[in-house]
């Protein structure tokens, strides 16, 4: 009969091997949503609605991170990354239904709804995987979940170049699939304790005490300092190249070109 400790073993054998498997289908649903976002966007759009749209997925991203964190503080991360991933394939779902009747409708909707819940899954993710680990496992365990992760960035890609000829419909539908099997993967390894519920927390914390520390810490408003002038070229590189793929492209394969790069 397998001791305990046997028994603990093969529980965290499990939870690894779960663990990778969402990293991986996780990250190749990122790098697959964000080359079919940007093709139907570039398709259905001029190229010179994309920073007005950048804009507001930036805006909208930031309210979002501030809000996940704020769940993420008061609650258990076991309930609150699960729920993310399902929103996130409801709304790909309501998303493939409409695609062919409203296409300029959806493009616009899934470049903004991909920017606010594609940073707070991945995030939420790990915060699960590191309650469900303690520290000397999570030393032993996490190359093999990064290296999942890695590896779905590759297929995420692959899959997209190879299923360019499909439907925005049926592409639409894989991401939601896949974001619902990600739901499940996370409520899977999330530690017992995670069903807690809510958290012992300060009543004086809020959902902007971060942006306090940002604004009020020397330090951190240097990072943040480095961080933003970072992302503004990085945001303005990436609309000359764009830009640069569409009047090249003329709107043929834009989808399997962003998911060949």
């Amino acid at each position: 009969m397998p001791t305990d400790s046997h028994t603990s073993h093969q529980e965290v054998g499990h939870s690894v091997v779960v663990a990778t498997t969402v990293a991986t289908l996780m990250i190749a649903q990122q790098i697959a949503s964000k080359a079919i976002r940007d093709g139907l966007f570039l398709t259905a759009f001029d190229v010179s609605a994309l920073p007005r749209a950048t804009l507001v997925a930036a805006m909208l991203s930031f309210a979002a991170a501030l809000v996940v964190g704020r769940l993420l503080s008061t609650r258990a991360p076991a309930r609150v990354v699960p729920a993310l991933f399902g929103i996130h394939g409801g709304l790909l779902l309501v998303e493939a239904a409409l695609v062919e009747a409203a296409p300029r409708g959806v493009a616009a909707a899934l470049y903004l709804h991909v920017a606010v819940f594609g940073g707070a899954v991945v995030s939420g993710f790990w915060s699960v995987v590191n309650e469900r680990f303690d520290a000397h496992t999570a030393r032993r365990v996490m190359s093999t979940i990064a290296a999942g992760a890695t590896l779905g960035g590759l297929l995420g890609g692959l899959a997209t170049w190879v299923g360019d000829g499909l439907a925005p419909r049926t592409l639409l539908s894989g991401l939601a699939l896949s974001s619902l099997l990600c739901a499940g993967g996370v409520r899977w390894i999330a530690p017992p304790a995670g069903d807690s519920g809510e958290r012992s927390v300060s009543k004086s914390e809020s959902v902007f005490a971060g942006v306090r520390v940002l604004f009020g810490e020397a330090l951190p408003r240097r990072i943040g300092g480095v961080v933003f002038l970072v992302a503004a070229l990085t945001t303005l590189v990436d609309y000359v190249f764009k830009a640069g793929v569409v009047n090249a492209l003329q709107g043929e394969d834009l989808v399997g070109f962003f998911a060949a790069i």
